[in-house]
C-alpha cells in the first residue's frame, strides 16, 4: 500500500503556508552556506521557536560532531542524522542542511538563515520564503555539559542542606509526637468516658424504640385485623348478592313439561354411552332408544312414557350414570340460570343508563317513569317472559331516546347553519351596499326574512323540522353559489387554499421528481460497471500518482475499500468522504500525523484535483 506521508526529519517542517514566524524587524537577513550552517551548528545545541501549523512552541536542536542530531519538543527526543550541503557560490536552493529522522526512509532538506531583530542575532530555517524556525541561543556542546555538571553540583549541595534540614525537622517532629501522645491519652479518656454517656443515652433510646416499634407493630396489626374483617365482609355480601341473584334466577325458570324431561333422559343416555360404551348393555339401550322414539321426534303415547319409565328404574342400580345425570342436570341448570342472569344484567345496565341520560337532564319526565316502571318489574319479576318483555321495551326505548338526541343534534346543526347564513348575508350587504344591484339587494333582505321566519317556525312533528330546515339551508346555499356571493373572508380563505394547494403540489412535484430520480439512481447503481482510473498531480514541485476506483457502493483508493462518510484506516490517518451534487463525484478528505489531502474526484467524466494547504493540483487521468 502506498501512503501518503510527506518525508520529513523532526526540523518540524511540514510547509503550510498558512503558520510562519513573522518577518517584521528582520534586518541583514543572510542565507548559510555549507561552512556557515556547520560553523553555526556544529557541536553546538540551539534553543528557540517553532510555528508551523499544528507544531508551535519551544525547541531545541543539538548537532555532535559525528553526523548526528536530536531534536527535543513538548518533552520528547527525536534523533537522527544530519549534513550540511552547497559551497559559497552554490544557488540559493542548494545552500541548505539535509536531515534524516532514524524512523524516515528519505532526507528532508531546508535553508538557514542568520538575521539581526531587535538589537540580538537570531537564526532562522526558512521554506518556501517563510520562516518556521527562530533560535535566539547558542551553546556549545561542552559549555551544555559543564552546565549540566554545575547543576548537579548544586543540586547534591542542596540535597545535603535538605539532608539536615529534614533531620531537624525529625527532631521537633519526634517532641512533637509525644507532646500529642500525652494529650491524645487525655482525649482518650474524655472519649472513654464520653461513650460510657453515650452507651447509656443509647440503651434509653433503644429501650425507647423498642417500644414504639412495639407499639405500630400493635396498631399495624389491628388494622390488617380490620382490613381482613372488612375483606371478608365484602366477600360474605358479594356471596350473599350472587346467592339471592341466583335464587332469583331459579323461581324465574319456566317449568319443565312431560315431554321436555323424557328427551333430557334420552339425551344424557346417549352422552353416558358414548363416555362410558361399557357400562351399559349395549343392546338393552339400543331397544329403549327404539321404543321411544316417538319422545326424540316431539311426541309420546303412555306406552312410551312407560318403557321411559321402567328403563330409567334400571338405571337406579348405577351409580356412576345416576352421578352423570345430576352433573347433566346441574349444567342445564346453570345454563338456563346464566339466561336469565345475562337478562337481568342487561335490564340493570338499561336502567342505568337512562339514570345517567336522565343526570344530564333532569327535566325528561318520560325518563323517569320510565326508569321507575322498569325498577319496579326488575325488582319484583315475575317470570322470564316478563323479564325478556321488559328488556325488549327497553332496548326499543333506548333506540328512541337516541334517535332523539341525533334529530336533536341535526336541529341544532342546522339553526347555527341558518344563523351563519345571515351573518354570511348580512356581511356580504355591508361590504357591498354602493355596488351590487337594487335587484340582488332585495333578494339578499328576502332571504334574511325567509331565514329568521325558518326559525321563529313552531313544529309539532320534529322529522318536519329537521327537513324544513335542511331545505332552507340548502336554498339558502344554493342561492349564495349562484350569485357569487364571496365576503372579504371567504376571499382570503379561497385565496390562503389556493396558496396551501399551490405549495402542497409544487412539494408533491419535487417529491415525485426526486423519487423519480433516486429510482433511477438505483436501478443505474444496480447494473454499474466499475470505474477505474490512474490520476498524476503536480502540487508545488511535488509529484504524486494514485490510482482510484468506484463499484457504485464504495470508493477505493490504491487498492484500500472507503466507505462514504468517515473511515478510520489505521493509527493516525483517517479518511472522510462525502457525496457531492453531480454524478459519482465524491470529496476525500486524507488527514494523517502532520499532513492533509482535499481530493474531488469525478469518476463519471474521470477528473480529479487535490488542494494541498491551499495549493492545487490538478490531476492528469487516464
Amino acid at each position: 500500500m502506498k501512503k501518503i506521508l510527506v518525508l520529513v526529519a523532526f526540523i518540524f517542517l511540514s510547509f503550510n503556508i498558512n503558520a510562519e514566524i513573522s518577518q517584521s524587524g528582520i534586518t541583514n537577513l543572510k542565507q548559510l552556506d555549507k561552512n556557515g550552517i556547520i560553523d553555526l551548528v556544529n557541536g553546538n545545541q540551539l534553543t528557540g521557536y517553532i510555528s508551523d501549523g499544528p507544531l508551535e512552541g519551544p525547541i531545541t536542536q543539538t548537532y555532535f560532531k559525528n553526523g548526528t542530531y536530536e531534536t527535543v519538543y513538548e518533552n520528547k527526543t527525536y534523533k537522527g542524522k544530519w549534513r550540511a550541503e552547497g559551497e559559497s557560490y552554490s544557488s540559493v536552493n542548494d545552500k541548505k542542511m539535509c536531515t534524516k529522522n532514524n524512523n524516515a526512509s528519505k532526507w528532508s532538506c531546508f535553508h538557514w538563515y542568520t538575521g539581526i531583530k531587535d538589537g540580538g542575532t537570531y537564526a532562522y530555517v526558512i521554506a518556501y520564503g517563510k520562516i518556521f524556525h527562530q533560535y535566539h541561543e547558542l551553546k556549545s556542546v561542552e559549555q551544555v555539559k559543564a552546565e549540566e555538571k554545575k547543576k548537579a553540583a548544586e543540586k547534591k549541595k542542596a540535597a545535603e542542606l535538605k539532608r539536615i534540614a529534614d533531620a531537624k525537622k525529625a527532631e521537633e517532629k519526634k517532641k512533637a509526637a509525644e507532646l500529642k501522645r500525652i494529650a491524645d491519652a487525655k482525649k482518650a479518656e474524655e472519649k472513654k468516658k464520653a461513650a460510657e454517656l453515650k452507651r447509656i443515652a443509647d440503651a434509653k433510646k433503644a429501650e425507647e424504640k423498642k417500644k414504639a416499634e412495639e407499639e405500630k407493630k400493635r396498631i399495624a396489626d389491628a388494622k390488617r385485623a380490620e382490613e381482613k374483617k372488612r375483606n371478608l365482609a365484602k366477600i360474605a355480601e358479594q356471596k350473599r348478592v350472587a346467592d339471592e341473584k341466583f335464587k332469583k334466577a331459579l323461581s324465574l325458570l319456566p317449568p319443565q313439561t312431560k315431554l321436555k324431561n323424557a328427551q333430557n333422559f334420552i339425551e344424557d343416555v346417549e352422552e353416558f354411552v358414548s363416555i362410558n360404551p361399557n357400562e351399559l348393555d349395549i343392546m338393552e339401550v339400543a331397544m329403549f332408544k327404539i321404543n321411544t322414539k316417538l319422545i326424540s321426534e316431539g311426541s309420546y303415547n303412555e306406552e312410551q312414557m312407560k318403557t321411559l319409565e321402567l328403563f330409567k328404574n334400571s338405571l337406579n342400580k348405577s351409580s356412576v350414570f345416576i352421578e352423570f345425570q345430576k352433573k347433566r342436570k346441574d349444567a342445564r341448570n346453570q345454563e338456563q340460570v346464566k339466561k336469565i342472569t345475562d337478562l337481568l344484567d342487561s335490564v340493570k345496565g338499561r336502567i342505568n343508563y337512562f339514570k345517567k341520560e336522565l343526570n344530564k337532564d333532569p327535566s325528561k319526565i318520560k325518563i323517569r317513569e320510565r326508569i321507575d316502571s322498569a325498577q319496579s318489574i326488575y325488582d319484583n319479576p315475575n317470570s322470564f317472559a316478563t323479564l325478556n318483555t321488559l328488556n325488549e321495551e327497553l332496548f326499543q326505548f333506548t333506540r328512541d331516546l337516541r334517535n332523539e338526541k341525533k334529530n336533536e343534534s341535526k336541529i341544532r346543526f342546522e339553526l347555527v347553519t341558518l344563523d351563519q347564513n345571515i351573518i354570511k348575508l348580512k356581511t356580504y350587504l355591508s361590504e357591498n351596499i354602493s355596488s351590487i344591484s337594487p335587484e340582488l339587494m332585495t333578494s339578499i333582505v328576502e332571504k334574511v326574512n325567509v331565514i329568521e321566519n325558518a326559525k321563529k317556525q313552531k313544529f309539532t312533528d320534529i322529522n318536519e323540522e329537521i327537513k324544513t330546515l335542511i331545505k332552507v339551508n340548502a336554498d339558502i346555499a344554493d342561492f349564495i353559489l349562484i350569485n357569487n356571493l364571496l365576503t372579504k373572508v371567504d376571499i382570503a380563505t379561497i385565496n390562503k387554499q389556493e396558496k396551501e394547494d399551490k405549495i402542497k403540489a409544487d412539494a408533491k412535484k419535487k417529491a415525485d421528481a426526486k423519487k423519480k430520480a433516486d429510482a433511477k439512481e438505483r436501478e443505474r447503481l444496480k447494473n454499474f460497471k466499475t470505474v477505474k482510473m490512474n490520476c498524476s498531480y503536480s502540487v508545488n514541485g511535488q509529484y504524486l500518482n494514485y490510482s482510484w476506483a468506484y463499484d457504485g457502493r464504495k470508493l477505493y483508493w490504491e487498492g484500500i475499500p472507503v466507505n462514504i462518510g468517515k473511515n478510520n484506516i489505521e493509527e493516525g490517518m483517517s479518511i472522510n468522504v462525502k457525496k457531492l451534487s453531480g454524478k459519482d463525484r465524491f470529496q476525500m478528505e486524507v488527514f494523517m500525523v502532520f499532513i492533509g489531502y482535499d481530493f474531488t474526484n469525478d469518476f463519471y467524466n474521470k477528473e480529479s484535483e487535490v488542494n494541498f494547504y491551499g495549493m492545487k493540483g490538478f490531476g492528469t487521468c487516464y
